[in-house]
């Protein structure tokens, strides 16, 4: 992590570990073509690409304590905490036939979704549902005044989803309720499809 580990700094981890019974594991076996593709938007960076984003302040020469868009300051919108997603995830279990769950970490949506993908299958997404085009999004600000590739940035930022769910079909409607019931933003995304392990961004 370059610029972050140096002479004289260290960094304090910590994690925990849990248990589940074995008929309850994710990914699950049974996912099959056409199964729905869901997210929950995320809140910013999640904590992901920072080594990039601290080339560009850094090559660029903007100040974390500059006003974004005239209104927050760049600082405040890259400590943005992660949002966690257990107790929603845990919601929704309780009533829909989840089938895989994708946190959307380092190497993006692509990566982070092709690991839950059986080999024989693959996925297909709508790029209108990233916040490449959202007002006030670092994410179009990065794409439009940094100038970075969409290419590379979904390979290196969440771009708006931080975690994605697959169910299936039947259960689109009843799982888009679960989460309205429970006040949480979700967004379709698309589909499972029979591209052997391939992520597609239409």
């Amino acid at each position: 992590m370059p610029g972050l580990y140096t002479n004289g700094k260290f960094d304090l981890a910590g994690f925990a570990v849990g248990v589940v019974e074995k008929n309850k594991l994710l990914p699950k076996t049974n996912i099959i073509p056409n199964d729905v593709l869901l997210g929950l938007p995320s809140n910013g960076l999640h904590s992901n690409g920072y080594s990039l984003i601290r080339k560009i302040f850094l090559e660029k020469k903007i100040s974390y304590s500059k006003k974004f868009l005239n209104k927050t300051t760049f600082g405040s919108i890259l400590l943005k905490p992660t949002i966690i997603y257990v107790k929603p995830i845990l919601k929704i279990i309780e009533s829909i036939n989840l089938k895989a769950l994708a946190h959307i970490t380092g190497g993006g949506i692509a990566e982070n979704l092709g690991r839950v993908l059986p080999d024989k299958l693959g996925a297909e997404l709508s790029s209108k549902e990233l916040d490449f085009e959202k007002n006030n999004s670092i994410y179009k600000w990065l794409n439009y005044e940094c100038r970075l590739d969409p290419i590379e940035m979904l390979k290196t930022f969440n771009c708006g989803i931080g975690m994605i769910i697959v169910v299936p079909k039947k259960d689109l409607e009843k799982t888009i309720a679960v989460c309205r019931a429970i006040k949480q933003p979700i967004k379709y995304l698309g589909k499972i499809t029979n591209s052997t392990k391939e992520v597609v961004f239409n």
